[in-house]
């Protein structure tokens, strides 16, 4: 039946060209199909199927352990063709491959933004001893909203609004300088719920307060990083998908990355930040430039109030 074939060939071209979850462009194709042909299609498992196989053609199949690893010339290229695998590093039980296009250019930035993942932080301060490390603020906030979930406050968080301000007081205290912090937590810990003291044993077990870096050198604008997670995520569709698949997105995002650049070369505008976003950090900064008009747990609940975990 044409209708049958046009319908396949439309879920085949959106399984090469789109980063649509299979279940997504399943139902995109069917919802224009007439009823007396639906049945000649295949069942939903055998087209969520051939979608895979179509995005995973070029690929050899996936390793199931570390000794399986053999990274194929196609992978090791990128799209431009140029070399993206920079170093693989094999350490006793472990396996380290960096990708990335020779740039070169000659990185000495005065701010290394990293996540708390304690081994990048030592590999900054080794390899750019003379840059400040800083750690992101969009992974702190996880990290608290983690500690929320697995406390059991997810829901409480959600519906209770003083509530949910009063957790996000700790992630606020990033917007203090460091000399003010240890007095401002110790107020904060006077308002938290009882039924949140596991979240407070958490922050004082993992930061040290008296030394809890600030952004206060950065630009407030910290939502890029958090729309690239969750861009990154809807790409990657589910959380296990295997290494070479891992890899192939990063040679596209590479490459979508060099056309963006190319963009700004040609002077086209940026692409404005979505409206809730832009007045989100607008009132932050208000808050933040009028620091002095405010007792410290004020100045925090302003903050407080446009941060999202």
């Amino acid at each position: 039946r044409t209708d049958v074939i046009q319908a396949l060939n439309s879920i085949k071209e959106k399984a090469s060209q789109t980063h649509e979850k299979p279940a997504q462009i399943i139902q995109d194709t069917i919802i224009n199909i007439p009823k007396a042909s639906f049945s000649y299609m295949p069942n939903n498992n055998a087209l969520r199927k051939q979608i895979l196989r179509i995005r995973n053609k070029d690929l050899p199949s996936q390793p199931q352990s570390l000794e399986d690893i053999d990274m194929p010339d196609l992978l090791c290229s990128s799209i431009r063709g140029k070399q993206f695998l920079a170093r693989e590093i094999d350490y006793n039980n472990e396996k380290l491959m960096i990708f990335c296009e020779e740039a070169g250019y000659s990185l000495n930035s005065p701010i290394i933004i990293t996540d708390f993942e304690q081994s990048a932080i030592n590999a900054s301060h080794l390899i750019f001893p003379n840059s400040r490390n800083k750690c992101c603020f969009f992974h702190f906030c996880q990290n608290v909203w983690r500690q929320i979930q697995a406390a059991g406050l997810s829901t409480e968080y959600g519906n209770d609004e003083e509530f949910s301000i009063k957790l996000c007081l700790l992630t606020a205290l990033a917007f203090l300088l460091p000399s003010e912090i240890p007095g401002a937590f110790d107020q904060i810990k006077l308002l938290i719920p009882p039924n949140a003291s596991q979240v407070i044993e958490y922050f004082e077990k993992t930061y040290n307060v008296e030394e809890l870096d600030n952004i206060l050198e950065m630009e407030i604008q910290f939502n890029f990083v958090e729309g690239w997670y969750y861009r990154w995520n809807n790409i990657i569709g589910k959380p296990h998908i295997g290494v070479y698949t891992i890899i192939e997105e990063m040679r596209k995002e590479q490459h979508q990355t060099d056309l963006q650049i190319e963009k700004v070369l040609r002077g086209k505008p940026h692409l404005s930040q979505p409206r809730r976003i832009i007045n989100s950090e607008r009132r932050i900064i208000v808050v933040f430039n009028s620091r002095n008009n405010y007792s410290i747990i004020d100045y925090l609940k302003g903050i407080a109030h446009n941060i999202s975990l």
